[in-house]
């Protein structure tokens, strides 16, 4: 088109495990489910047993995470492709996706990219906006980031060590470290993640950023938004206004749980039921 640069985006291969349904429905849709930064698909093993009860649920790994490959684009278009990439390789013509903090970004870019693609969209505790790095969320965020990165090989040989390091870097948290240790793999005395990768984006705020210039979605998209309380990340200004706007085929009010950013470890049972319970 005369006037606009044609970027075309490279996806790649998830990692992913399908969990069948218990009582296949014919005409049910499957059920995407993704991760957030610095988390994998094991995140969710717990509640995908909840939510296969007629549809099949599939948990991936995003790009730079888990098993997956790793990408140095990180940004949500790109992102949005490989799940594109997914449902082909699956042989589904649509799914019901759901993500969680850097998973529903992923999952709203594809919305918006690719509506035909999706039966419903549920965002878990992220909207649609372009986060200041001096967000108190992105700004921990990429303090962890540096922190995990600049960790010396000989302190990722055990789970110990590398956690110990990890509190003297500043990382006081003991449930955070925890959380990130899943990644670690000792034997090899590294992190199952691209840091390199991910500090970059974050630094120069692809990572935080959003595609502004991607339409609404169709009206006839359903749409529902989880959101923590506690969390700051959609009460940030302008963050239910824009996913209002974006998907407004959302529902009038946003479930509000009394949650922080985890809301789905949080709140586990009431997640579940948001996720499974129909759109009107």
């Amino acid at each position: 088109m005369a006037g606009r640069l044609l970027v075309l985006r490279r996806h790649v291969h998830l990692h992913r495990r399908v969990i069948p349904a218990q009582h296949p429905s014919l005409d049910a849709a499957p059920l995407v489910v993704l991760h957030g930064l610095f988390g994998s698909s094991s995140n969710f093993n717990t509640l995908s047993r909840k939510l296969n009860a007629t549809r099949s649920v599939v948990l991936a790994d995003l790009r730079n995470h888990g098993a997956s490959p790793w990408d140095d684009d990180a940004s949500a278009e790109a992102m949005a492709e490989d799940i594109v990439e997914l449902l082909d390789s699956l042989g589904a013509e649509r799914a019901v996706l759901c993500g969680h903090s850097l998973g529903g970004k992923v999952v709203m870019a594809a919305a918006l990219a690719h509506p035909a693609r999706v039966e419903q969209l549920i965002v878990a505790d992220i909207a649609p906006i372009e986060y200041s790095m001096a967000h108190e969320g992105w700004r921990a965020n990429l303090t962890i980031m540096e922190a995990m990165g600049a960790l010396p090989e000989a302190v990722l040989g055990t789970r110990g060590d590398a956690d110990a390091a990890l509190r003297e870097a500043g990382v006081a948290e003991a449930g955070i470290r925890a959380f990130l240790l899943q990644n670690l793999v000792p034997e090899e005395r590294r992190f199952r993640l691209n840091l390199h990768g991910l500090i970059a984006a974050a630094r120069t705020g692809v990572l935080a950023g959003w595609p502004a210039h991607l339409p609404p979605a169709p009206a006839t998209l359903p749409a529902r938004l989880i959101a923590g309380r506690r969390s700051p990340y959609c009460t940030a200004a302008g963050a239910r206004e824009a996913f209002d706007r974006l998907f407004p085929g959302a529902e009038p009010q946003t479930a509000w749980l009394e949650a922080g950013h985890w809301v789905h470890a949080e709140k586990p049972d009431e997640f579940a039921r948001l996720v499974g319970q129909p759109f009107a």
